[in-house]
C-alpha cells in the first residue's frame, strides 16, 4: 500500500473504493482492506505517536488548523465552553448554577456580560490564583481590572486612595 503525504492510496480489490469506506461499509476483507484496518488499529493505539503526527500536522497546515478550530467552536459552544471550565475544576452545571445565583450580572459592578467574553454572552471566571477556588463570575472587564491590581487588596486600597485624592469619587 503505498502512502503520500499520510494519505493512503490504495484501492480495494473487489470494490475499487477507498480501504477504509469499504471495510466500513461492505465488510469487505480483501488483502488491502485488512491492511488498512490493521494501521487503524496502530493509528489509535499508539497515543503519543498519534499527537506527535497531530501536532506536526497543525504546524504544517496553520491557516487551515484554525479555520477548522473556529468551525468547531462555532458548531460546539458548549462543548469548548466546558473545557475551558476545566482549568477551574467546575463543570457546566456549576458554572450554570454561578449564574443563576449571580442572574447573569458580574459580581462586582453587577453589568451584564462585557468585554472579553461579552459576544459569547459569557462571564469570565474569577478563581484565587493559589488555591485555584472559584470566587464568583465577572465581567471582562472587572476581570482584566482585578488581573491589572494582582488580585491585592493593599493595591485596590491604594488604588481607591489615589482616585479620592485626585478629586474622583
Amino acid at each position: 500500500m503505498r502512502i503520500k503525504r499520510g494519505v493512503s492510496t490504495a484501492k480495494c480489490r473487489i470494490n475499487n473504493l477507498s480501504p477504509s469506506y469499504c471495510y466500513r461499509k461492505f465488510k469487505c476483507r480483501c488483502y488491502v482492506c485488512l491492511e488498512w484496518k490493521r494501521g487503524a488499529a496502530q493509528r489509535t493505539n499508539n497515543k503519543e505517536r498519534a499527537k506527535e503526527y497531530s501536532r506536526v500536522w497543525r504546524l504544517n497546515n496553520i491557516e487551515r488548523s484554525r479555520e477548522n478550530a473556529k468551525n468547531y467552536q462555532k458548531k460546539h459552544p458548549e462543548k469548548v465552553l466546558e473545557w475551558h471550565l476545566k482549568k477551574y475544576n467546575i463543570n457546566l452545571k456549576r458554572y450554570r448554577e454561578l449564574q443563576s445565583i449571580q442572574h447573569n450580572r458580574c459580581a462586582i459592578c453587577n453589568s451584564a456580560p462585557r468585554g472579553m467574553q461579552s459576544s459569547k454572552g459569557r462571564l469570565c471566571v474569577d478563581h484565587d490564583k493559589n488555591t485555584n477556588k472559584v470566587r464568583g463570575l465577572l465581567c471582562g472587564s472587572c476581570n482584566i481590572a482585578l488581573g491589572g491590581f494582582q488580585h491585592s487588596i493593599d493595591v485596590l486600597y491604594s488604588a481607591i486612595k489615589y482616585l479620592k485624592l485626585n478629586g474622583n469619587t
